[in-house]
């Protein structure tokens, strides 16, 4: 799957940050609203993104994502509507959250969790943004919630995540949020955060 902590204070990840309204979840930052897709939005996500970003009731983004990245995500639908599907109670944990800029009412990247924490109460993280808006410090702003939304709401005590080696820009959002190198090979290196390393 697809990713980071220098604790602001107006950053309140309590589970009430969590909200729901309807049949519907989000937690939300200043600047961001983070909507994690249930089923049917799911289906629509793999064939029309249009009519999903319709379904919620957003503008639509054009969004501008490496080809590659796009293949990787392609993959990870399939993965997502199993697991979606499979725990129905506990969706949020397999599935895409939607990152959308409040103030744009538009979408700008996604993120996601590859479940709930295993045995070893490990958690790994993905992401991916729009290149037009990277550079303003939004998915520092999405790891830093999430994964502090993740410790808040799980047993998890390592959250994992893993960049290609060139990819620098995330490596340093990943640095900024106090993660550190736990393994590296010829072309990934894998990062931890540690709870007992956090103010929780």
């Amino acid at each position: 799957m697809i990713l980071f902590f220098q604790w602001t204070k107006n950053l309140d990840v309590q589970k009430s940050n969590f909200t729901k309204y309807g049949d519907k979840m989000h937690v939300e930052t200043d600047r961001l609203k983070l909507i994690p897709l249930n089923l049917e939005q799911l289906k629509l996500l793999k064939t029309d993104r249009m009519k999903l970003e319709e379904d919620l009731g957003l503008k639509f983004s054009n969004m501008i994502i490496p080809e590659e990245v796009k293949e990787e995500m392609h993959k990870s639908v399939d993965f997502w509507l199993q697991n979606v599907e499979k725990f129905r109670d506990a969706y949020y944990w397999y599935t895409n959250w939607e990152i959308v800029q409040k103030e744009m009412n538009t979408s700008i990247g996604g993120f996601g969790f590859n479940g709930q924490p295993d045995e070893n109460k490990v958690l790994e993280i993905g992401y991916v943004i729009d290149e037009k808006f990277q550079n303003k410090g939004y998915m520092t702003e999405v790891i830093r919630v999430m994964t502090a939304w993740a410790f808040k709401n799980s047993d998890a005590k390592i959250i994992l995540a893993q960049t290609p080696k060139d990819n620098y820009p995330s490596q340093k959002v990943l640095f900024k949020n106090s993660f550190t190198k736990k393994d590296e090979d010829s072309k990934a290196i894998t990062w931890e955060l540690k709870r007992k390393d956090l103010d929780l």
